[in-house]
């Protein structure tokens, strides 16, 4: 049986902290789900509302604050007919209830620019909280065998480096970086390699990149001996393919336009608050391509969460209770953590 309250995190403003309160459960609307949270990612992208004193999201506080989970149904409203109570599922935090009308609808991945979409953990609670109402149109059921209470990493981390790699469009044997091996990269790298490619993994952390070559990394190479990529072109045939770029690091950008091959795409994940460093003259005398990868649609998320059931891609993780949420977030903003630090509830 449901209760009538659950611990929740609570976010107010630029520079209060983080409370964990008793809050009432939310009640679902027609053709939601209350889903009872299993486990809960943080993710980088959750500082732009708790860590930015600009925040485009300030008018939407207070709120509970994540949007990277998995968890059960708990009940079902009106309208729902793929679910139930009892189905373990992960959640695309981007869409709430668009209209599915309007120009950014009709495009499908678009619409979570719909007027009336709300997205968790950025304009609407996130799922820092024992329980949580969803739009299950954004929802699908996990494999048959995927552990609900690990695969939280999946359905922001995951979705996001699976559609940066599988968007690259290569070949089994072509060349492909992966240009930052933390929170997406380690799964970045676990994707491309999966898919049959020759891995150059690029960190500055030399603890990062053991991972990437236990993970499967063809080659791996110290960003900072980059300053001339020669060495590392001679090593894959002339440069790579693509390089999907995971980490927000202005020089990680720099260096991953330097070590393309000619027509190489640039696949841009990490999100810098400045401008990326590629200059025109590299787009047009090298013909590089600049792509950038997202979660996807909902109707896009079977086949990354599939194929990473297939393959046997795993998320590594650090587990939290929701009451040191804090401290997940002082080491985000430090850089103190390896693969991906979630909520286990």
């Amino acid at each position: 049986m449901v209760p009538e309250t659950m611990k929740a995190a609570r976010f107010y403003g630029y520079g209060k902290p983080i409370t964990i309160e008793d809050v009432p459960i939310p009640k679902p609307q027609k053709g939601d789900l209350l889903v009872k949270i299993r486990n809960a990612g943080l993710c980088h992208s959750d500082l732009m509302v708790i860590d930015n004193p600009e925040s485009p999201y300030a008018i939407f506080l207070p709120l509970t604050p994540g949007h990277e989970a998995t968890g059960t149904v708990q009940d079902v409203s009106e309208g729902v007919t793929d679910f139930k109570p009892g189905d373990d599922i992960g959640m695309n935090f981007q869409y709430y209830h668009p209209c599915g009308e309007c120009k950014p609808c009709t495009r499908k991945i678009m619409a979570r620019g719909c007027p009336t979409n709300r997205m968790h953990g950025f304009t609407r609670d996130g799922f820092f909280a024992e329980y949580v109402v969803v739009d299950s149109k954004s929802c699908i059921k996990l494999p048959e065998g995927m552990d609900v209470a690990k695969a939280a990493p999946f359905f922001c981390a995951g979705l996001t480096s699976f559609h940066a790699v599988d968007g690259c469009g290569l070949k089994p044997g072509d060349w492909i970086a992966i240009v930052g091996v933390g929170g997406l990269g380690h799964l970045g790298v676990q994707y491309a390699a999966k898919m049959g490619l020759k891995v150059a993994a690029v960190d500055v952390d030399e603890s990062r990149l053991k991972v990437a070559r236990d993970l499967g990394a063809t080659l791996t190479w110290n960003g900072k001996d980059l300053a001339d990529p020669a060495d590392f072109k001679k090593e894959t045939d002339g440069g790579v393919a693509a390089a999907c770029v995971f980490t927000d690091s202005q020089l990680a950008y720099s260096t991953a336009v330097q070590i393309l091959d000619l027509g190489g795409i640039l696949m841009c994940a990490g999100l810098p608050d400045a401008p990326i460093p590629v200059v025109p003259l590299q787009l047009a005398l090298r013909q590089v391509r600049v792509r950038g990868a997202w979660l996807g649609s909902p109707d896009e998320m079977d086949k990354a969460i599939s194929f990473s059931h297939k393959h046997g891609v795993v998320p590594h993780t650090e587990s939290f209770t929701l009451n040191q949420l804090p401290e997940m977030i002082e080491k985000m903003k430090k850089g103190q953590f390896e693969g991906r630090m979630v909520v286990r509830f």
